[in-house]
């Protein structure tokens, strides 16, 4: 599914700004937005609430947003910290008609839930790892190679565009946690935690057919061709990671974070690239490895695991809470600050139905809640000090 980058909410509450006075901060779900108090937006009230990471138009009523090539991100103002843009209900009538005026969208008449993203022409923002061209023609691969550009049909297939992702293959792109606020209700569920890496998101898989099989690699959002040269595809090769997934024996994916050299800057300041894992998909089951499936795979074939903060962590009652919990070091150099955090569910505590076998001890865990894709909960933690220290345009 699209990402909803612009949608109708109710404010839960407005708080004071402690350092400014013309200013309040309104909370919306779980994100706290700093407002003008000229807007005279208050608790209940209907606002149209544009995420961090969102691309907003060039349109007269966005002019404020110039000076940061109107990306929506985290900033921190008179020593408040505000992620995302409240636009006032009696002002969306305003930015529909510019927006009519200039692009001719459609504009519709708000409800709460409703998406405005399509409707105020909002777009992701794309970090820059992500905006290179990928699926571009393989250099310098040997002798075959140079021979084989004689023939057209193998020109095109070297310099065709990536292509979609592969459907047999959940992507990865955990919501935030300001978004699925509902889900730290959750009391039964065991979950784990890991670092979120500023990296790469890869996707490598092998799947058998008639011929032999196909290997894929991919992108967080497509599939690349094996030798275009990118980080992606060099990661395949120095870990060799085709042979590793087919001698397997099975249909497998392997999902983690490209980190180091070349890539987001090297925040960690890493030698070479390295891959941390944090998913491996059962392709013909259709169903995730549990932590403990994960654990183990990384260790008997070899790969390094994205690290673990705690494998059997209980969730807070609030999402302030979760924000701080996602502050803290990256494990990978002490001295740099975390992206966040990644929540995973490893189980649901069940009762057992004769309690009196085990003395004390009434329940147990059973992980199929957490190996299902349309059941697993999972959410991730932006640590709002990284945001504020990284300004990635």
């Amino acid at each position: 599914m699209d990402r909803k980058l612009a949608t109708i909410r109710k404010v839960a509450s407005v708080e004071a700004h402690d350092n400014a006075d013309r200013l309040e901060i309104a909370i919306v779900d779980g994100w706290r937005c700093i407002v003008n108090k000229e807007e005279g937006i208050k608790a209940g009230d209907l606002v149209c609430y544009i995420e961090v990471d969102s691309i907003v138009p060039d349109i007269p009523y966005f002019a404020f947003m110039k000076t940061r090539r109107f990306h929506v991100r985290t900033i921190k103002l008179r020593g408040q910290i505000s992620q995302g843009l409240v636009v006032s209900n009696d002002k969306l009538p305003v930015v529909g008609y510019e927006l009519y005026k200039k692009h001719h969208f459609c504009f519709v008449e708000p409800k709460e839930g409703k998406d405005l993203t399509d409707d105020l022409g909002i777009k992701k923002y794309i970090p820059v790892s992500e905006r290179t061209p990928i699926g571009t023609s393989p250099k310098n691969h040997g002798k075959i190679h140079k021979y084989m550009t004689r023939f057209q049909w193998y020109r095109k297939l070297t310099h065709s565009k990536s292509k979609s992702f592969p459907s047999f293959i959940p992507k990865t792109d955990e919501e935030r946690i300001q978004n699925c606020a509902w889900t730290l209700k959750d009391k039964e569920g065991i979950y784990y935690v890991t670092e979120k890496l500023d990296g790469q998101s890869s996707t490598f898989a092998w799947k058998k057919s008639w011929w032999g099989g196909d290997f894929y690699v991919c992108s967080r959002n497509v599939l690349m061709f094996e030798l275009d040269g990118s980080n992606w595809s060099k990661m395949a090769k120095e870990l060799n990671i085709k042979d590793t997934l087919k001698k397997i024996g099975k249909n497998i994916a392997i999902q983690g974070e490209i980190v180091g050299e070349g890539i987001q800057g090297n925040k960690y300041n890493l030698t070479g690239r390295k891959l941390f894992l944090y998913n491996v998909w059962d392709i013909d089951k259709q169903r995730y490895y549990t932590y403990n499936e994960l654990v183990g795979f990384c260790w008997k074939y070899d790969f390094e695991k994205v690290p673990t903060l705690n494998e059997r962590y209980t969730l807070p009652d609030t999402v302030d809470e979760m924000v701080e919990f996602s502050q803290g070091m990256s494990q990978l150099n002490a001295s740099v600050k975390r992206e966040g955090v990644v929540v995973r569910h490893t189980g649901k505590r069940q009762r057992l139905s004769r309690p009196q076998v085990i003395k004390d001890r009434v329940d147990y865990i059973t992980y199929e809640d957490a190996t299902n894709p349309s059941k697993r909960k999972s959410f991730k933690a932006i640590n709002p000090l990284f945001l504020l220290e990284h300004d990635d345009y």
